[in-house]
C-alpha cells in the first residue's frame, strides 16, 4: 500500500478517507499495527486541535544543553601508567606529589582488564589494597571528592571498596562497602561526635562489570555526603555531623583492617573540593581524568526542553540546578533526569522566554477538560520507609491546593500514581502501584495518564482502565487560575521529582476510550513499554 500511495501521489490517508475506510482499519488488513502512522498533532490524530503540550525525551532537536566544568584533579590523580612495582604516580596538575602506594603483595599490573590508559590495578582479595594515605595531609579539614572506575563480582559480607580510618587503622571515619546481607552498597560515615550514619542504596556494583564511583563530602555549611554510581545520585546525608579526621589517618581502597577485597580499580582521582552534580556528569561521561571515555556523550544539563505541539510552551530549568539529558534514559530511548536531591526541576514559558509569560493552568487546560500522558521511571532513595512523598511529574495551579497536580507516590508500604484536581471542590483519582520497599527504586517505565471530563477524574497506568475513581460534587473552573505549571516540582512546598520523564503530551479535551487506546499504543510502542488492556 505504501508504494502504491507513493507511485500515485496521493498520501495514505487520502486514499483511506477516498475509499471511506479508517486507517487503522486499513492498517489491520496489511498487518501493519496502527500506531506506525500515529503522530500527536498530525492528520492521524484525530484530537490535533486540542493539542497543548508536548515535550519529547527522544527527539535531541528540542533541546538546549549545557556541560558542567570539570577541574582537573587538585590533589591526587592516578592514571595506572607506570605498569610495574609498587608506587602509583600523581599526575595531578597541583604538583604535590602525591604518589599512593601498592600493598607488596597480592597487587597485580592489569594490561588486559582495564578501563582507560594502559593498566588497572587487580587486588586478589588476600592481602591488596591501594594506599592513598599521602593525602590526608591535603584534604582532612576541607570538602573533598574521591572518584574512580571500579570492578568486583566478590561476595560477601563488609567488602570495603573504600575506607577512610584513624591511624590505628581500625577507627571509623568513613566507608564504602558492598555487603551481601542486605545487598546492597553501605555507605558509612562516623560524625566528629562519634554517632555513625549508614546509608544503603540497593544498586548491584559487584557485577563483574565496570562502575564509575564518587564520594563528595561538602563541608561548606552542615556537612552533605553523597554517593554517586555510574553518574547518578544513588545516597545522599544532609545536615549531618562532620567527621574529626587527622594528618595521618589512613585511607585505603581494597582495605579495612584486616579484610581485603578482590577487585579492580582505575583512575582515581583526588580534589580538596566537593565536586557539583553537573561536574560529576560531565567527569562520568567524557570529562578529565577519564582518559579514553566511551560512555555517552550527548548526557548534558538541559537548560529548555522545547514544546512540539505548536504552541511554544517551552520548559526552562528553573535556577542553575538543571535536569541531566540521558540519550538512553528509557529502554534505549532519551529521557530527562530530574533529581530532587538538587532540586532540578522546570517550569514553562512561552516560547522560551524567561523574562517573558508563563505557562499557566488556563493556557493548558482552558476548557476544564483534558488528557494528560507521561512517560516516566521513577525513583524514591530515601531509605525512611515511613515518609510519604509525592513527587510530581506535572503541576499547574495557583497557590494553595488549586490547579491540577499528577504526581508519583511513595507512602509508608505502597506507591501510586495519582491525580489531584483542585477548583472549588476537591477531586483525586489514584492507582496503586505495588508495595513500597525499604529501600525503594522503581526502574519499572510506566505511561501515566490522567483524565477529566469535567465531573470525574481518572488515573490510568499503562492504558489500564480500571482506575480508582474519588470525585467530589463540584470540580470548580480550573481555567481561571493562574498559576504557573510546572514539571518535577509542586507549587506549594518542596516536594519534587526524582527520576526520568521521557514524554509528555496534553491535550484540553477528555478523548474518548479508543483515541486514549491509540496514543496508549503509541507510546508503548515507542518507548517499549507492555500495555495493560485489563
Amino acid at each position: 500500500m505504501p508504494n502504491i500511495s507513493k507511485a500515485m501521489g496521493v498520501a495514505e490517508a487520502s486514499i483511506s478517507k477516498i475509499n471511506g475506510i479508517a486507517k487503522a482499519s486499513i492498517s489491520k488488513f496489511l498487518g501493519v499495527e496502527a500506531v506506525a502512522a500515529f503522530v500527536p498533532g498530525s492528520a492521524t490524530d484525530n484530537n490535533a486541535d486540542e493539542l497543548r503540550l508536548w515535550l519529547d525525551g527522544d527527539d535531541a532537536s528540542t533541546f538546549t544543553t549545557s556541560n558542567g566544568t570539570t577541574n582537573q584533579p587538585t590533589d591526587g590523580y592516578y592514571k595506572m601508567t607506570d605498569g610495574s612495582g609498587t608506587t602509583l604516580t600523581d599526575s595531578s596538575d597541583a604538583g604535590n606529589s602525591r604518589n599512593a602506594t601498592l600493598a607488596s603483595s597480592g597487587v597485580t599490573w592489569d594490561s588486559t582488564n582495564k578501563k582507560a590508559g594502559s593498566y588497572s590495578i587487580a587486588l586478589d582479595g588476600s592481602s591488596g589494597y591501594i594506599d592513598l594515605s599521602v593525602l590526608a595531609q591535603d584534604i582532612y579539614n576541607q570538602s573533598w571528592t574521591v572518584s574512580f572506575y571500579y570492578k568486583s563480582s566478590a561476595t560477601g559480607a563488609d567488602k570495603f571498596i573504600f575506607a577512610w580510618t584513624a591511624n590505628d587503622g581500625t577507627t571509623h571515619r568513613v566507608s564504602m562497602f558492598w555487603d551481601d546481607s542486605e545487598d546492597a552498597i553501605v555507605f558509612h560515615f562516623a560524625s566528629a561526635s562519634g554517632n555513625d550514619t549508614a546509608i544503603t542504596t540497593p544498586v548491584n556494583v559487584q557485577d563483574g562489570n565496570w562502575h564509575h564511583l564518587i564520594l563528595v563530602y561538602d563541608g561548606s555549611g552542615s556537612p552533605d555526603y553523597t554517593l554517586y554510581i555510574d553518574g547518578l545520585v544513588d545516597a545522599h546525608k544532609w545536615n549531618s555531623s562532620g567527621i574529626s579526621p587527622a594528618t595521618n589517618d589512613k585511607i585505603y581502597l581494597g582495605r579495612y583492617d584486616s579484610t581485603y577485597l578482590a577487585a579492580n580499580y582505575d583512575e582515581i582521582a583526588v580534589w580538596g573540593q566537593a565536586l557539583s552534580p553537573s561536574q560529576v556528569r560531565e567527569l562520568y561521561n567524557n570529562g578529565t581524568p577519564l582518559s579514553d571515555a566511551d560512555t555517552l556523550k550527548d548526557d548534558k544539563e538541559v537548560t529548555k526542553w522545547d514544546d512540539k505541539s505548536g504552541n511554544n510552551y517551552d520548559a526552562v530549568a528553573a535556577g542553575s540546578a538543571c535536569p541531566r539529558l540521558l540519550s538512553s534514559g528509557i529502554n534505549s530511548k532519551g529521557s530527562v533526569y530530574f533529581d530532587w536531591f538538587f532540586n532540578r526541576w522546570m517550569h514553562l514559558y512561552v516560547d522560551g522566554n524567561t523574562s517573558g509569560t508563563f505557562v499557566n493552568i488556563g493556557n493548558i487546560l482552558s476548557n476544564d477538560e483534558y488528557t494528560i500522558f507521561i512517560v516516566f521511571r521513577g525513583e524514591y532513595m530515601n531509605t525512611n520507609s515511613a515518609t510519604e512523598y509525592t513527587l510530581p511529574l506535572l503541576l499547574g495551579g495557583r497557590g494553595g491546593y488549586q490547579g491540577v497536580h499528577f504526581g508519583f507516590s511513595t507512602g509508608a508500604g505502597e506507591r501510586q500514581l495519582l491525580t489531584y484536581h483542585w477548583a472549588g471542590g476537591i477531586k483525586d483519582a489514584n492507582v496503586n502501584l505495588g508495595a513500597k520497599a525499604a529501600v525503594a527504586t522503581y526502574s519499572t517505565p510506566r505511561i501515566g495518564t490522567s483524565w477529566f471530563d469535567g465531573s470525574n477524574i481518572k488515573t490510568y497506568v499503562d492504558g489500564n482502565t480500571n482506575a480508582v475513581l474519588n470525585a467530589s460534587t463540584s470540580a470548580g473552573n480550573i481555567s481561571s487560575l493562574g498559576g504557573q505549571v510546572r514539571i518535577g516540582r509542586n507549587n506549594y512546598s518542596t516536594e519534587s521529582y526524582h527520576g526520568s520523564i521521557a514524554e509528555i503530551i496534553v491535550y484540553n479535551k477528555d478523548l474518548s476510550a479508543s483515541d486514549l487506546a491509540t496514543v496508549v499504543t503509541y507510546l508503548a510502542g515507542k518507548w517499549g513499554i507492555t500495555e495493560n488492556n485489563s
